[in-house]
């Protein structure tokens, strides 16, 4: 099935779309998984080096940094009453109260413990952030029920004034309330055992009645599909949770997961589980959730809820059960943007229109960006109508694939008709300093999906970002107000699948332009960015976790990025039945082909 979609106007997605706002700030400041920390001391000393400290989004004080113990900020897991920190120097980083000298730096001299340590010092001439990460492993008190604490020092010397910072950063412990998730420890181990695969490898052997898993007609009789053993069964529809009839109202959570490699990985590594960067060959292995913008990687919060309802159950041997997320009246005010969209020196470009009964709900976001602190709200815009496949054995084909071109199509979004706008050069005083452009949307790769059920639920959404002076500015429930400062409002798309996602920028007119702008990754600007098994996977039939992957494009039309891909991975409770609602949902393509 494909179609087309137009950038502007076209509905957004939930997770991708807030915290792809945030890192459209972070670039300019920060790594995205990580917070500068001054280190305390005068501002107007705080642009000779600061503390990198990776996976935490704010810091408690311009001293201190705090970490639950299993959160995206512990890198060495759940469970062992420790949270290991990972830390590096950035030197020579102007600030709005301190500008770093010309000359560099003469010196750094790590102290105490950072001494001992031996953390690595950036080239003193230069502005880096962030050098290299060194591991901090801070323990938990009293057999994990006492937070546990360990300070880092160091003074930096400048070649011209300010002369000297000393700076210190206390880390912090904390005890994680509540267990575990069962995939936060996720181990991997390596082997150098080759192992054959005859089941799967799409030659039927001789003790196979078919290859491979999923396979119907003509190696299955009518009624059954190739098993995971390579035997043909009757195709069934599992249950979404045992026990309990398909049709149902049901939620899933944004849980915390294991570790995966980037998009900024090699190729062959992309996505698959890691447990260092050196798995990952030196780029980050980061836990999910997370997304990915460019070289940027930025955690993603953990019980974000989406509520779907599946109205009737389809009959085997698809299985794929259409599933809907209410939204009540997508042209009601939008209660927690109108203020600050009502203040005439704020350009809400897209409105301040949402729905008024949510069934995706996420709480908005504090970034604290060092030179300045931002709110972030993202907001449902419209229905949203997908899939739950529980054909068992597995029968759909539930991948995603976002294919996108920066030249404008016009409003007809089909390319070489008569109202196609003449060409505009291909960098980003041309063609990507616009929003315009088309993206092609394609679902399922020719080949049934992994064994288990598959979600596949696209929620439309807008992105919401403003300036605040401090946290308490941007609670759970935030609302933006007349008077703040509006710093972007985005409106995207994405479709997270548990079955795989591609995004790619091709030139699909023929004018020798693709994209313009950051694209997907400083090694691979336009793809195809392809996310597969181990980077996705669907829930088991008897009940479990899953883990969706949404691979998007923009075009912002805005300095630094404009044409830019994104790559959303999230981890999922098991589906929970919760009081039924009722739903009816008949999306609008943004640009029907």
């Amino acid at each position: 099935m494909t179609s087309g979609e137009r950038r502007g106007p076209t509905p957004g997605h939930l997770l991708a779309a807030v915290l792809l706002a945030i890192l459209l700030l972070a670039l300019v400041v920060r790594r995205g998984a990580a917070v500068l920390v001054p280190g305390g001391g005068s501002p107007r000393s705080d642009c000779l080096a600061q503390f990198d400290v990776d996976g935490v989004t704010a810091a408690s004080s311009p001293s201190a940094v705090q970490c639950t113990e299993g959160d995206p900020c512990d890198h060495d897991g759940c469970g062992n009453n420790s949270c290991r920190f990972r830390v590096a120097l950035c030197l020579n980083r102007s600030t709005s109260s301190c500008t770093a000298p010309a000359g560099g730096l003469k010196k750094v001299v790590p102290k105490g413990l950072l001494k001992r340590l031996g953390i690595a010092v950036p080239d003193l001439k230069s502005s880096v952030c962030p050098g290299a990460f060194l591991d901090v492993d801070v323990a938990l008190k009293t057999n994990g029920k006492k937070k546990g604490k360990k300070t880092l020092a160091l003074v930096a010397i400048s070649t011209a004034r300010p002369k000297k910072d000393s700076d210190a950063v206390t880390l912090t412990c904390l005890p994680r309330q509540g267990a575990c998730s069962a995939t936060t420890t996720t181990t991997v181990v390596s082997t150098t055992t080759t192992t054959t695969l005859r089941c799967g490898n799409g030659i039927i052997d001789a003790d196979e009645q078919c290859d491979p898993p999923g396979t119907q007609a003509p190696q299955c009789p009518a009624g059954q599909a190739c098993n995971a053993q390579c035997q043909c069964e009757t195709v069934s529809c599992a249950p979404i949770v045992p026990g309990q009839p398909i049709p149902n109202t049901y939620t899933l959570l944004s849980v915390a997961g294991p570790k995966l490699c980037t998009p900024a990985a090699p190729e062959p590594l992309r996505f698959k589980p890691c447990q260092s960067d050196a798995d990952c060959g030196g780029t980050i292995c980061f836990p999910t959730p997370w997304v990915a913008v460019g070289p940027i990687t930025q955690p993603t919060p953990v019980g974000v809820s989406t509520t779907f309802t599946v109205a009737a159950a389809v009959s085997p041997p698809s299985c794929q059960h259409a599933a809907c997320i209410k939204c009540g009246n997508p042209s009601a005010a939008c209660t927690p943007i109108t203020g600050g969209c009502s203040d005439p020196s704020n350009d809400c470009k897209f409105g301040a229109q949402c729905c008024d009964d949510p069934g995706f709900v996420i709480p908005a976001i504090f970034i604290d960006l060092g030179i300045f602190k931002v709110c972030s709200l993202l907001n449902q815009l419209a229905c949203g109508l997908g899939v739950v496949d529980t054909a068992n054995p597995q029968t759909g084909d539930n991948e995603v694939m976002k294919v996108g071109d920066t030249s404008d199509p016009g409003p007809d979004c089909v390319y070489g008709t008569s109202d196609d706008p003449a060409a505009k050069s291909c960098d980003t005083a041309g063609a990507g300093n616009d929003t315009k452009g088309k993206v092609v949307r394609t679902v399922g790769d020719g080949k049934p999906d992994a064994q288990g059920i598959h979600f596949r639920l696209p929620t439309p959404g807008l992105s919401t970002t403003w300036t605040v002076q401090s946290q308490a500015e941007c609670p759970a429930n935030a609302t933006f107000q007349a008077g703040q400062t509006l710093v972007s409002q985005l409106i995207l798309s994405a479709e997270p699948s548990t079955a795989g996602a591609m995004g790619e920028f091709r030139d699909l007119n023929g004018d020798g332009c693709a994209h313009a702008g950051l694209g997907f990754t400083s090694s691979a600007p336009e793809g195809p960015i392809v996310v597969g098994p181990p980077g996705v996977q669907p829930a088991p039939y008897e009940g479990g976790e899953s883990r969706n992957a949404a691979a998007g494009i923009v075009f912002s039309g805005a300095s630094p990025l404009f044409d830019l891909g994104f790559t959303a991975i999230t981890q999922t409770s098991a589906a929970q039945v919760v009081a039924p609602q009722t739903c009816t949902c008949t999306p609008t393509p943004g640009c029907p082909e």
